[in-house]
C-alpha cells in the first residue's frame, strides 16, 4: 500500500521533447518572431503554442 501512495504523491519527471515536437517549436517560433515578438526564442513549447493561439484568435477578430 506504501509504494501504492508514493506513486501518487512524487511529481512525474518531465519527458523530453518527441522530434516532431521539436519541429513544431522551431514553427512555433518562427510564427512568433513574424508577429513581432520579442525573444520567442525563450518560450517553452507550451508557452508558445498558447502565445501563438492567442495571437491568431485576435488577428481573427479584428478581420470579422
Amino acid at each position: 500500500m506504501r509504494e501504492t501512495l508514493n506513486f501518487y504523491f512524487t511529481n512525474p519527471k518531465p519527458t523530453p521533447l518527441r522530434p516532431i515536437e521539436i519541429e513544431n517549436h522551431r514553427k512555433v517560433i518562427c510564427l512568433l518572431q513574424r508577429r513581432g515578438v520579442d525573444n520567442a526564442h525563450r518560450l517553452s513549447y507550451d508557452a508558445g503554442r498558447e502565445l501563438l493561439a492567442k495571437l491568431i484568435a485576435v488577428e481573427v477578430r479584428e478581420k470579422e
